[in-house]
């Protein structure tokens, strides 16, 4: 049964700007979340998932391991649909193809999401440096609204946060 909430959250959409991935990533967590399959958007492939999807047809739900593969191969096929969705070019669509598998053929969320971070959060000296030049770019003029200058310094700062995996 859907909820309000469920209907209120949208699904956001990307286009492939690493500027706006930090915020497409938490909001797409966010939904995933409302939408519970949160827990399969990370970079590993899920050890419930079993080798092919269409074998989930001869388990039993009623059988507590088997429910479990049934419910990731479900996780799994929502995370795919959505990226789907939420992919406006060819090139995130690429990420989406490049997942596929004979026993996935929508894909497999796993591989999406170690794609998106490999390409637009990855901890490397390259994105540091960029940061840091974008640090170094931030200025003020005196008839500028500080919460201007706030804004910027915080864009950059959830950027530092996402490429350094800072939790605090």
């Amino acid at each position: 049964m859907e909820s309000a909430t469920d209907k209120s959250v949208k699904l956001p959409m990307f286009r492939g700007d690493r500027s706006d991935f930090a915020i497409y990533w938490i909001r797409l967590k966010a939904y995933a979340s409302v939408q519970k399959y949160g827990d399969i958007l990370v970079e590993t492939r899920n050890v419930d998932l079993p080798d092919m999807a269409s074998s989930v047809l001869a388990l039993d739900a009623t059988v507590a391991a088997e429910k479990l593969q049934i419910d990731a191969v479900k996780k799994n096929a929502m995370a795919m649909a959505n990226f789907t969705m939420s992919f406006q070019t060819e090139q995130l669509m690429q990420l989406v193809i490049k997942s596929i598998t004979v026993g996935y053929p929508e894909g497999l969320a796993h591989t999406v999401v170690a794609g998106l971070i490999k390409k637009f959060q990855p901890n490397d000296r390259m994105s540091k440096v960029e940061l840091i030049k974008a640090m170094s770019k931030v200025h003020m003029s005196e008839e500028e609204d500080p919460t201007v200058l706030f804004e910027m310094l915080s864009g950059i700062e959830n950027r530092f946060r996402t490429v350094l995996n800072i939790d605090e």
